[in-house]
């Protein structure tokens, strides 16, 4: 697997979905703030984990011919088609989810 790049003329709705996405996580989830990090080079949040250097990502990335949004972990990288239509709040949604699973 690996993170989906664009040209620059298609890399804006992608950039806008990264960072609706972690607008969404800020609000959701204040105490994140300091946490998010959003690359806009590759369109992708990153929630960084409290201890132990690990990330939540959630970007598009290409695995054979379908590229399609995901959230993935240290131990959650299964490339899943159903996700892909989630849309800002189902992300932020299971970046919150993922987080809480790994940290509590």
């Amino acid at each position: 697997m690996t993170l989906w790049t664009s040209d620059a003329s298609g890399a804006l709705p992608h950039v806008l979905t990264a960072l609706g996405v972690a607008r969404r996580v800020r609000e959701t989830r204040p105490e994140f703030a300091e946490r998010l990090v959003v690359d806009d080079e590759r369109a992708i949040v990153l929630l960084k984990l409290p201890v132990g250097g690990g990330v939540i990502v959630c970007g598009r990335v290409r695995k054979g011919p379908f590229t399609a949004w995901q959230v993935w972990s240290p131990d959650y990288s299964e490339f899943d088609l159903e996700r892909a239509s989630l849309g800002v709040d189902g992300f932020a949604r299971l970046m919150i989810e993922e987080y809480d699973r790994l940290v509590r």
